[in-house]
Parts: structure tokens; sequence; C-alpha cells
């Protein structure tokens, strides 16, 4: 392990929002480390030096994995439903900007990636923690090697039935090919998408940004196929297009953008245990639109539902869901420039009945039996 003793008061405002969101219903906690420890690094520090290629010695992948699972299970005794363990972030850069991280080479990867798998079944946890990774920065890029060094192993490969990527740098191109890649040679395997913002400066109040969001979504959900899709970040007090809630600490105030509402379009009613439906349509306007559907049982109300999401920067368009039985009501949620996720209409349902589509907004339908 790491010598000294473990002070646990030293973050404690990010213990407070820790506490806070699981009070307030927070059921998954992921634990990721950006580097390990600096008292295990080669260079003393959690981040690259200008002329290392290396950081981490084999010699402490055990002392990693100590580390962290002693964290883990401090929390998860306190009560924080510590469910996913994320060792490695993005392990392709070299990290030499000042910024926390760590490169790792494919093989690297791999021997941290055991040390924390036998780490996780000696202390009894592989029922109650899963351990993610590779979280690769992109889809493309050298993203197949790291892939290829995990699930080609006995051991990891015997472990891991799903790779979580982040969709930063990527196009829909790398997305299509890094799938077709997978499914030919590690067929079964899921993916989910761990982290992505829109890289680009500036604030951005408005649905520009939500739009450029809502498409990766759809692109993540419908060519990947990912069970899970996790945004970075929810607050900020950057100049970035990041934050779904903008915040100014001189002034204490808090001002929500267009992707929050957005965001909610899909999380708030595709929920936990939901399976994407079939949908398709011959009308090219509606397809336009890049419209998911998911089913499920709503966790908050038990009702069942079918969720059809809409995204379009057009003008108004009308929309019906036919060849669907056995639903009464409907509602529809729309998120623009003007209204955040509102209820702009409600009633019973019957199939082929007609729904708006704003001009340039997002629209959810929430089909309920």
């Amino acid at each position: 392990g790491v010598d000294g003793e473990y002070n646990w008061n030293r973050d404690k405002y990010a213990v407070w929002f820790l506490n806070r969101c699981v009070e307030l219903g927070a059921r998954d906690v992921v634990f990721f480390c950006n580097s390990p420890l600096d008292k295990l690094t080669i260079n003393g520090m959690a981040h690259m030096s200008k002329d290392s290629t290396v950081n981490l010695d084999p010699a402490n992948y055990g002392a990693f994995a100590d580390y962290v699972f002693d964290v883990v299970e401090h929390f998860r005794n306190e009560g924080i439903p510590v469910t996913m363990l994320s060792p490695i972030n993005e392990p392709q850069w070299e990290w030499k900007n000042g910024q926390e991280g760590c490169h790792y080479e494919p093989a690297e990867v791999a021997g941290v990636l055991k040390a924390f798998v036998a780490e996780l079944k000696e202390r009894g946890l592989e029922d109650s923690v899963e351990i993610t990774s590779p979280e690769s920065g992109e889809w493309g890029g050298r993203t197949r090697e790291y892939v290829n060094a995990i699930l080609s192993d006995e051991t990891l490969g015997a472990y891991f039935s799903k790779m979580d990527i982040h969709s930063y740098w990527s196009n829909l191109d790398s997305k299509i090919k890094f799938k077709t890649w997978l499914d030919e040679h590690y067929p079964g395997t899921g993916l989910v998408m761990s982290e992505w913002c829109e890289m680009v400066n500036g604030k951005d109040y408005t649905m520009d940004s939500a739009f450029n969001m809502a498409d990766v979504i759809w692109e993540d959900i419908t060519v990947l196929n990912v069970s899970s899709w996790q945004y970075w970040v929810g607050v900020a007090d950057g100049d970035y297009r990041d934050g779904m809630i903008y915040v100014n600490k001189d002034k204490k105030a808090a001002r929500p953008n267009r992707r929050l509402w957005a965001m909610g379009n899909y999380s708030k009613f595709i929920r936990p245990g939901f399976v994407r439906a079939d949908l398709s349509s011959d009308n090219e306007k509606v397809n336009a639109m890049r419209p998911v559907a998911f089913k499920g049982i709503d966790d908050g109300d038990g009702k069942e539902k079918l969720v059809v999401v809409f995204i379009n920067r057009n003008e108004a368009q009308t929309v019906a869901l036919e060849g669907i039985e056995g639903y009464s009501g409907y509602e529809v949620y729309t998120t623009s420039e003007d209204k955040d996720l509102e209820l702009t209409a409600s009633g019973s349902f019957e199939t082929g009945t007609e729904y708006a589509v704003a001009e340039a907004s997002i629209v959810t339908v929430v089909l309920s039996k």
C-alpha cells in the first residue's frame, strides 16, 4: 500500500457535494483516477514530465490498486454507492502540459487493469464494484490498440463485457469504423460513452451547443448502441462549452443553459433499464430530426412508457406515431430558446395523433400505459 495515514477531511467541499448527490437520489457513483497518486509515480507528479513516456513503474501497479480500493471501501462504508471504478483516463494522450493525467501504452493498460481485477477479487468486491476501462479519449486513433490489449488478454477478456470510450475528436465515420471492427473481432462486447463535451472555447447559453450535444447523443445511441451516455461536466465557471450550469463565483450566481434542458429531453424520460425500440420512417424531414425511441417501466411512477426524442434544427413540423397500441396518454416536452423542457401538449393517446415539433427545438414525446 501507500505509507502514511489517510486524511478524509482534505477535500471537505467535494465530500459535501458527494453526500448531497446521494441524498438527492444518486444511485451509482463512479470513482476515477486521472493519474496514480504522486507518491507512486516515477517523476513524483500527477502529470507527465517533458522527457517522460512512462510514469508508473510496474512494481507500483499493486500499490496503486491497493490505495484506490482503500478509498473506495472507505466511502462505501460511509454509505456512498460507489459501484464503478475507473483507474485509467485517456491513456493515449501525453499529458505533458501540466494537466493532471498519465500516459500508458496498451500493454501497460492491461498490466494496471490486471492488478485492479486481482485486488477487486481479493477484497471480495466482484458483486459490488465494477472496473471500467480503457476510457480512451476518442473512437479513432489508437483506441483499437487499447481495446485489443484488454480483450485479447485471457484474464481481462473474461472480466470485461463492455468498453468505456469517450467521444472527443470523433466524427460519425470513426464511430462506424470502430463499431464494425469491434463486432468483427469481439462480437457481443457492449459499449459505454463515458465522457464528452463540446471542445469549443467560449460560453454558450443557446440552442447551438444544445443541438451539437444532442447530435452526439443520437450518433452514440444509434451507431454505437451505447448503454450509457455520460456528460462532462455538470457545473463550470470557465469560458468553455462544458457546464450545463455556469456559475459566477464572485457574484455567487448560477445560470443554466440550453444544454441542461436538452439533456433532460433524454435523461429525464429515458430511465435506467429502458431498451431502445425500433423506429422507422419514409419521410425525409422526420429522419432529418434524428428520432430515437426507448421503452420500459418508469422507475418514478411504475408505468410503462414509450419515449421518442426529436432534434429539429429547422422549421416547425408535425409528426405522428403509428403502429403503436396499448398506450392511454401522451405528453410532449419542448426545449428551445424560450422553453425549458416545457410541457407543451398532453392528451389521450391514439395511433396517428399528430404532435407539434416547434421550430429550432428538441422535443420528447412520452406515451404512457
